[in-house]
Formats: C-alpha cells, structure tokens, sequence
C-alpha cells in the first residue's frame, strides 16, 4: 500500500502560499484542509516549498494542471509518497536570493574594488554592512508578513480568538472594523504602520533614512543612525531610494536548490476580485445575511471569507464557524498576537539592557550557547506545532506533545561573561514558558496596552492551545554571500534575453526552449511585438531623458535564515532603514 501523504514542490510567482494551495484544491477538487505545509512564503516573491496532500493520487494531481482555472503563476513538480504528515515549522530554515536595485554608482565601485585605504570617498559602505551583520546578527524581530498589511491587521484577530470573543473574531475576518472595540491595538488603527516597528520605533531602535542627494549634488548623504544601530556597522545610503528589494525565497528542507527569478511574472486581477471581496464584506456587515454576503462573494482568492460565510449560512454559531477555518489559518492568527508582544519585549529590553546578556536572561539549558536543534523545535512549536487538533480530512499521525527545550537563568557575572548576546531567548506568551524575571512586568505591560490581553489569556486559550515557545532575540545569517552589480551589466542582464541578475529554473527552462517552427514552412518564426504606446526607436525626448537620469547600480546577495527569522529585519540592519510599509510604500 502506498503511503497517505503526497508531497510535491510548489513554485510560485507573486501570490501567496495560501492563495497558491486553495487555487490546486479547487482545481482538483479537494478540500484546502487536507493540505499542509511548513510555512507560508513570501506573496512578493518567486518561491519554492514543500506541499503536503492527504490521500491524494498523483496522476489526478498531474492531470490537474490541464485545469482551465489553473493558475499561471502556479508550477508543481517532484510528486512522492511519504508516511508523515508535513507539520508547521518542519524545516530547517529558508534559502533568499535578493536583488537590491537603485545603489548609488560609487558606492557600487567601491564595494567591487573592496574600498580604497584611507580614501573616504571609495568607503566600502556595502562590505562593512554585510560583513557587521555576518559576524554579529541581526535582531530577531517578526517582520510585516506576520502581521497581515490590510486594515485590519492579523494580530487584531488573533487577540479577538486568544480571548474567546468569537463574534468580534468572526466580524474582523469578515471585514468588519468598527468590532476591534477597545481591545484593538494601536497598530490596527494605524493601516500606513507596520506593526512589526510600532515597538521598535517607540523604543527609539528604528532610524529613518534621509533620501540621497539629487541627481546634481555629488555627494551621497548617509542616512542618520541612533547609538544602538551606529555599533553595527555604517549605513547603506541610498540603496533603496525606490525601495524595490527583489526577493525570493525557498525551503532550506529541500535538496536542491532551486533558484527564482527576480521578477514575477504573474499578473493576477488583484484588482477588481478586491473590490467584490469588499462589496460582499460590506453587504454582510450593512445587513448581516451571510448567505446574500456568501452569493457575492467571489469564489476564488477568499477563502477564509467564504468559510466564515458559509457556516454562518448554515446557522452555525460564530465559535463553530471559525472550526471550520483551516487550522493552520486560525493558528496563525494567535501567533500573531503573540508575535506583537514579543516585538515589543524585546524593544523595551534592548532599550533597557543594550546588546549583551545580563543577569536575569534566560539561555537554553543544554549549553551556553544555546542548541540549533532546540531552536528549530522551538520554532516549530511557534509556528503551529502546539496548536494540537488534526484538520478534519488528516488522521492523527502519532505525534505527541514533545515539550519545549529547557532553558536556565544567568544568575551571576560569570555565566553572563560566558554567555552571548544571541544565546539570549525571550519566550513567546503561553502556557509551558518560563518569563524572565527582568521582563515579566514588561510582558503584563505590553500585552494590556497593545491588546487588551493579561497573560492568562494566552495561557487558557482554547480554539488554538498556545504552549509558548522561546525564539532567539538575534540571528545570525548563514552562507552569506553578496556581489555589486554595476551599470553596463546591469543594463545587459535587465534587456531581452538577458536573464535578469536572478534567474528561476523555470525561467531558464522557458528561455532555453527551442523556438516554435512554422507549421508551413518548417522554418522558425520571430515575432518582434511592439511596446504598448511606445515605438521600437527612442525619441529624442526618451533618449534626452536618459542622459539625464543618473546611472544607477544593484547588489545581489543570499543567505539562509533559520525558520521564523525575516529577510526584511536582516536588510533593516544592513541598511539602517525603517521597514514600516508606511515608508516601504513612499
């Protein structure tokens, strides 16, 4: 007998990995809950992970991308057989390569040729950041995915479920602002913030990056940096101006690495699905008939909505409806309810402690410098492992509450001296976590002020059980590596046929396909199409403006993070900018 569980790869293109699942189970069929994976991957990007389906036939699987609602920006490949279910938090990290557009040339130049001694000018800006976050890591925060970028942010939901107001759960999910009540947190009422920062700028460690200098002034303007961020190295000026930071991402768990182009390919019609998702959220807040609101609603890219509707249509009571969410949506979240908290524990304790350990931080039990297999149990934990329960098409596979690793107190000068900074942990709220005693008041502060919450909320909470977990408060990045790109080959790798500065194996694949003979002739036929409202020589005003524009340059870079760790806390450090969306967005 062949064993339950299909795994294949997934690649995706400028879509979620949510979106990207329930689009393959509405094509074959199935329910979204008999699918899992071990976490959701960046919507900006071109990604490759794991997908896990129960009891699902390859070959119906493999004839289903024939499918005529099959999304384009959507690839499967790699389809087997395995016994275990793929849980939440199962992998060993996550593989990015990023291109970062818009360096200022100099500081380009500088950093190929590795800087000229004693020349301030020729600084290597780009060396000294990358090689200050390789040797010392990054603070650990949970970055903007984690918190959603609607009006209604996910923590805001997560605080509704953690503390059993069912109703104002459901009516959130569904749109409904004017529910957050009191117990909102600032950061819901903020829409332009992200709430990833809302601590971080509060405890001052966030620097706002001035604009460089224009196009007529030679010189480059260096972003201001508070004291704390001044120690980790000089500021990358400029390298965002436009702030488009290409990324993408895969699973470290798999074997090989495949990489992904630097620019998606898929276009959507995000716009005009938005909009009916909206009219139907409207109508259902406006007049509360779920089964009017559920008719409206469009079948595909709102699925949670859809969810909530159809079990309210079927009379079911706000606690049942959100059961009938897939698990790992309602799991997420409360984590991001606890995620929030620690944010802002861990801004108050930099700000009161600074960057090294001091007596009272906890550390993990096996060693001082804490166990990388504890750290990703701890991570799984986070993720979802402990929210207990199996979705309603998956049979128990036999995994049992392992417990979560052992941590101890620096209780004196010695054993902070032999301590490191990133051997420090700060627990996630919940049930099993030890708080230290240094930051215990702040964890009961912060939870009241931003939620509303006390931390016997998170400890009795019922619709996602939450054990708590312990996350390192810095990271380091693995196989960092990086490069700068300079004008002329950027331009030649930006043109047709270049292959960008990253390219996908799918685009690869694509690029390398021989050319469509004439079915008539035999021969091969080029098509040259003609740009939309342009023509194929540069006028005079195109090619004066050109002139004008500065040349501009790029850096290329990859690393491996461990699970839960975010690339956009990683190029905060490097750059010295604020990743809120407010800014992110211009």
């Amino acid at each position: 007998d062949r064993p339950d569980y299909l795994y294949f790869r997934l690649y995706k293109e400028n879509c979620d990995t949510g979106e990207a699942v329930n689009s393959i189970a509405s094509c074959v069929g199935r329910s979204v809950k008999q699918f899992t994976f071990a976490g959701t991957k960046d919507k900006r990007a071109s990604t490759v992970q794991q997908i896990c389906a129960h009891r699902l036939p390859a070959d119906q699987l493999r004839r289903t991308v024939l499918h005529r609602l099959w999304d384009k920006r959507v690839r499967i490949s790699d389809l087997e057989y395995r016994s275990d279910r793929l849980r939440l938090g199962n992998l060993r990290g996550n593989r990015f390569k990023v291109v970062l557009r818009d360096v200022p040339v100099p500081i380009a130049v500088a950093a190929a040729a590795g800087g000229a001694p004693g020349s301030a000018e020729a600084k290597d800006v780009l060396g000294q950041a990358f090689d200050t976050v390789k040797e010392t890591g990054f603070l650990n925060y949970f970055g903007l995915q984690r918190f959603g970028t609607r009006e209604i942010r996910t923590h805001t939901v997560g605080s509704a479920i953690i503390s059993s107001r069912w109703k104002e759960a459901v009516h959130l999910i569904l749109g409904d602002a004017g529910k957050s009540g009191a117990s909102a947190s600032t950061s819901a009422k903020r829409p332009a913030e992200d709430a990833a920062e809302i601590a971080a700028e509060a405890a001052g460690q966030v620097a706002k990056v001035a604009r460089t200098a224009s196009a007529k002034d030679e010189s480059i303007d260096m972003p201001p940096v508070t004291k704390d961020e001044s120690e980790s190295g000089s500021s990358l000026a400029g390298a965002a101006e436009e702030k488009m930071v290409e990324t993408q991402k895969e699973d470290a768990s798999l074997p090989d690495a495949v990489s992904k182009g630097d620019k998606g390919k898929g276009g959507g019609k995000g716009g005009g699905k938005r909009e009916a998702v909206q009219a139907a959220q409207r109508l259902f807040i406006e007049t509360g008939n779920a089964q009017q609101a559920l008719d409206l609603m469009p079948r595909s890219g709102a699925h949670l909505e859809r969810c909530i509707l159809g079990a309210l249509a079927r009379g079911l009571a706000p606690a049942e409806a959100l059961q009938q969410l897939p698990h790992q949506a309602v799991s997420l979240y409360a984590h991001a309810a606890q995620s929030l908290v620690w944010n802002a524990v861990l801004s108050q304790r930099i700000q009161q402690f600074g960057r090294q350990p001091v007596v009272g931080d906890l550390v993990f039990a096996d060693k001082a410098s804490g166990d990388s297999a504890n750290a990703e149990s701890a991570d799984a934990f986070e993720a979802g492992e402990d929210a207990g329960g199996e979705d309603a098409e998956s049979e128990d596979d036999g995994d049992s509450f392992r417990g979560l690793p052992s941590v101890r107190v620096l209780a004196s000068p010695e054993e902070v001296a032999a301590a490191k900074f990133c051997d420090v942990v700060l627990p996630m709220p919940g049930s099993e976590v030890q708080y230290p005693e240094n930051m215990k008041k702040a964890y009961e502060e912060i939870a009241e002020k931003l939620m509303g919450l006390r931390l016997a909320d998170f400890e009795n909470s019922t619709l996602v059980p939450l054990t708590g977990s312990y996350r390192a408060i810095c990271v380091y990045p693995g196989d960092l590596t990086w490069r700068a790109v300079l004008p002329d080959e950027l331009n030649s790798k930006s043109g047709p046929g270049g292959g960008g500065l990253i390219e996908s194996d799918v685009g690869r694949l694509l690029r390398e396909r021989p050319p469509i003979p004439d079915q008539n002739s035999g021969s091969e036929v080029l098509v040259e199409v003609p740009v939309e409202g342009g023509c194929s020589e540069d006028t005079p005003e195109v090619a004066q403006k050109e002139q004008e524009e500065p040349e501009k340059a790029a850096v290329v870079f990859s690393c491996v993070l461990p699970p839960s760790a975010y690339l956009t806390m990683m190029l905060r450090e490097v750059m010295k900018q604020s990743t809120a969306s407010s800014y992110l967005s211009g």
